[in-house]
């Protein structure tokens, strides 16, 4: 009775997930003939079919779209953000901390060797978190404050578009902004955070 139930519970929650169009789940009481006659035991059992034919328009509009969606976005976003934390560490590209340091002293940054680590442990951390839809919201909070601080300190006086000499800060703005769309719609259903709260 238990695995009857569990397989109605299971199949009407698939049903809702690949399904947009008028269903019908079916419940009837299931008998078992045996050795000592009829045993009528009150397992339900399910089935479930479509009533309407599926259709691009139909498959088109599933319900599991915008969290593939959202799958999709993290782990792009999140690995940029992974890789813009390993340039920092001189792991990718031509860049170093070293580097990295000089430069925002150059723009007056104080504590630069901190500020820079921080900047860069941000990345790599926040766009993990992100990428696996972990503790995703914090994690989008410190990508928006990080990339805040940048295009403050990095893109000062340089306009938007990135084309200028110096870049503008339109590359840190639209990290920021896809951050709080993700901030605002939550991981989706293909991340750990669904999947453990």
């Amino acid at each position: 009775m238990i695995w009857a139930s569990s397989v109605g519970r299971s199949c009407q929650a698939w049903v809702r997930i690949l399904t947009d169009g008028p269903l019908s789940v079916n419940r009837q009481r299931v008998e078992f003939r045996g050795r000592c006659g009829v045993s009528s035991c009150g397992v339900t059992g399910v089935s479930c079919r479509r009533e309407e034919p599926m259709n691009l328009d139909t498959l088109l509009n599933q319900t599991l779209w915008p969290d593939f969606a959202l799958l999709i976005g993290r782990l792009f976003i999140g690995i940029c953000f992974v890789i813009h934390g390993l340039g920092k560490l001189g792991r990718v590209g031509s860049g170093d901390m070293k580097g990295f340091v000089a430069w925002l002293e150059e723009l007056g940054v104080p504590m630069a060797g901190v500020q820079a680590r921080i900047a860069m442990l941000s990345e790599i951390v926040g766009g993990s978190l992100l990428a696996a839809g972990f503790f995703m919201r914090p994690a989008c909070v410190l990508l928006i404050g990080t990339m805040i601080v940048a295009g403050r300190l990095g893109h000062k006086n340089a306009g938007y578009l990135i084309t200028n000499d110096p870049p503008g800060a339109e590359y840190t703005v639209n990290l920021a902004v896809i951050c709080f769309v993700f901030l605002l719609l939550g991981p989706g259903m293909f991340s750990l955070d669904a999947l453990i709260f």
